[in-house]
């Protein structure tokens, strides 16, 4: 394997191999790509995902949680710490990458943004019929790029997946921008802060990722310690907003976290 990769494409996963082979397939086979799966202790499929190391271990970098935190953000961190790319995406491991996608993110290499939007675009699992979950990306994309009214505040601040963006390996160091290692909405402080110091950025139309929707999403849990972790989160971003970003901009976000704890 190479030292220097182009593009590392970092993937937590938990007790989904059959999801995560179809992710891997979706990963052209080229050397200038470094793909590091981390699990997070996974207890069922075992066997499986045994099978998928064996078959896939001479392209991609298998690593474990062994930190003291479970969840998909200490699994980015292990990822992040590991990377050696020029550039990185993150995936989840049910969710898998369109065809061409290395096509319409290579040619970006060579540029100077800190981060590239791309559009992404969503599946119901079951069924394989279009859903609605990436559609809020999306709008953030078109208002951008139609020039909407405040459209790059939100785009910098409501863009809340890690996911179907390639941000520049050494931006994220030289922030120290890293996963809240939490159980959920482990991202969005990540998210936001890379929307607060990116500096030079681009947003396309072209679609590269497809979420999937699913019963056993991530985003579909509920309970009080989904809430609550929601809920700190939030008030973490809200406290770094009104420490970082001027007054006006400050009203026009703040309200975005009431959405995320009605879903909690």
């Amino acid at each position: 394997m190479l030292e220097n990769y182009e593009l590392s494409i970092i993937i937590p996963h938990y007790n989904s191999p059959q999801l995560l082979r179809k992710l891997l397939d979706s990963i052209p086979k080229k050397s200038e790509i470094e793909i590091i799966v981390v699990d997070d202790r996974s207890d069922k499929y075992i066997e499986e995902y045994e099978k998928i190391k064996k078959e896939e271990s001479y392209r991609v970098k298998f690593l474990e949680n062994s930190a003291g935190k479970k969840g998909a953000g200490t699994c980015r961190n292990i990822g992040l710490a590991s990377a050696s790319g020029k550039w990185i995406l993150f995936a989840d491991a049910d969710d898998y990458f369109l065809p061409d996608f290395y096509k319409k993110v290579s040619k970006h290499f060579e540029s100077n943004y800190d981060v590239i939007f791309f559009t992404p675009t969503s599946i119901y699992l079951e069924n394989n019929q279009p859903s609605t979950r990436h559609l809020g990306y999306k709008k953030l994309i078109e208002d951008y790029l139609n020039n909407a009214e405040d459209s790059e505040l939100k785009l910098r601040y409501h863009f809340r997946s890690p996911c179907s963006k390639m941000m520049r390996l050494n931006f994220i160091k030289d922030h120290k921008i890293y996963c809240d290692e939490v159980i959920v909405c482990n991202d969005d402080m990540l998210s936001v802060k890379v929307g607060y110091y990116m500096k030079h950025f681009a947003v396309t139309r072209e679609e590269i990722y497809c979420i999937t929707d699913h019963i056993n999403s991530l985003s579909k849990k509920r309970g009080k310690e989904y809430f609550w972790s929601c809920f700190d989160v939030n008030l973490r971003i809200d406290k770094f907003f009104r420490e970082n970003l001027p007054k006006k901009d400050y009203k026009k976000v703040r309200l975005f976290g009431i959405s995320v704890l009605h879903q909690a």
